[in-house]
């Protein structure tokens, strides 16, 4: 992978910064960070740019998005955008997200944004809550194409989602025929959106025959995943 270039976040300090808007700033991370990761992983966004710039770098940032946020009267996609500039900028979790919970219903329902969406499953992916990112997950893929390489890692979302509190159930031994199925539905809903012969959609069914306790099964499906196209997270 390539280094990310710290020359990035730092050019946006030279340029004209009135009336920031903090979702186009956003959509330039998203740019900066798919060409870093390359064609077939996303990481985790935020702790590559961590201590790339000085405290006085950092609190101009900081300034800046806090404008926008009263100027914007602390608009519902104003804050999501304004969460992620600021995980970019420090490892505690800002005060924005947690006022980002509460907003969800409405966001989720009236949000038509691609960059404001993915920008909402990064943070709640980042965090991590499960079930946010599911609910997430499942109104981003109607905004998102088959073609984009971002509808790849929603996928990835949901079934990672999934999959966690399918395990939390297993740990309690409250695991049903019925939760594997429900698995098994989604993968194959994925697979009309993203085609079955992806890297993604191999790795979906190598953790479903997992739940089955299929282990060789499973090893066959990881093994083949790894020669097939796709952008997944780097956890799968």
């Amino acid at each position: 992978m390539a280094p990310v270039d710290a020359r990035f976040i730092t050019s946006i300090l030279n340029a004209d910064r009135t009336n920031v808007n903090l979702a186009e700033l956003v959509e330039e991370f998203h740019t900066a960070e798919a060409a870093s990761d390359g064609p077939h992983v996303q990481r985790i966004p935020y702790f590559r740019w961590q201590n790339s710039l000085s405290a006085k770098q950092t609190m101009e940032i900081q300034s800046e998005v806090q404008t926008a946020c009263d100027r914007d009267n602390n608009a519902p996609e104003t804050l999501v955008a304004a969460a992620g500039i600021l995980m970019r900028l420090s490892s505690e979790q800002p005060v924005a997200i947690q006022l980002l919970t509460p907003l969800l219903p409405q966001l989720l329902k009236t949000c038509r944004s691609q960059t404001i969406l993915f920008e909402l499953g990064n943070i709640f992916r980042a965090l991590p809550n499960w079930p946010l990112l599911q609910r997430i997950a499942r109104a981003a893929l109607d905004t998102f194409s088959s073609r984009q390489w971002q509808t790849n890692i929603i996928c990835d979302w949901l079934m990672l989602a999934n999959y966690r509190l399918l395990v939390k159930k297993f740990e309690v031994n409250a695991l049903s025929a019925g939760d594997i199925n429900l698995f098994e539905i989604d993968i194959d809903r994925l697979a009309k959106k993203i085609g079955e012969n992806t890297k993604n959609i191999a790795f979906y069914r190598g953790l479903k025959v997992t739940l089955d306790n299929r282990i060789e099964e499973a090893i066959t499906w990881m093994l083949k995943a790894q020669q097939l196209p796709g952008k997944i997270l780097v956890l799968f």
